[in-house]
């Protein structure tokens, strides 16, 4: 396992040339760890977590995994925020809570 201070080295390192990139392109920049969440429960059968009041549910364990969820939840509100995709906070929450099963 790599120290925790090389990986956050490596991490801004990264983390600046994908914001000077995005920049280039004319888009915006988005992290999960920007994105408060908690943890409700986390036992063997998932994990449990909120952003926003919205509760959400995996099969899997660990906060890298809510870390994952929050990128693709994020990526859903842009683009529906974008007039790309439709889709309503339910069917978002529905993605998650049918993966659970």
């Amino acid at each position: 396992m790599y120290p925790p201070r090389l990986i956050e080295r490596y991490y801004r390192i990264l983390s600046s040339v994908f914001r000077k990139k995005v920049k280039e392109l004319g888009s915006e920049y988005y992290e999960t760890k920007d994105i408060p969440f908690k943890v409700i429960k986390q036992d063997i059968n998932g994990t449990e977590f909120s952003i926003n009041n919205n509760t959400f549910m995996l099969t899997m364990l660990g906060n890298h995994q809510i870390e994952n969820a929050i990128c693709a939840i994020k990526t859903l509100y842009v683009l529906r925020e974008e007039g790309k995709i439709k889709i309503s906070d339910e069917e978002i929450y529905e993605i998650f809570t049918l993966s659970a099963i």
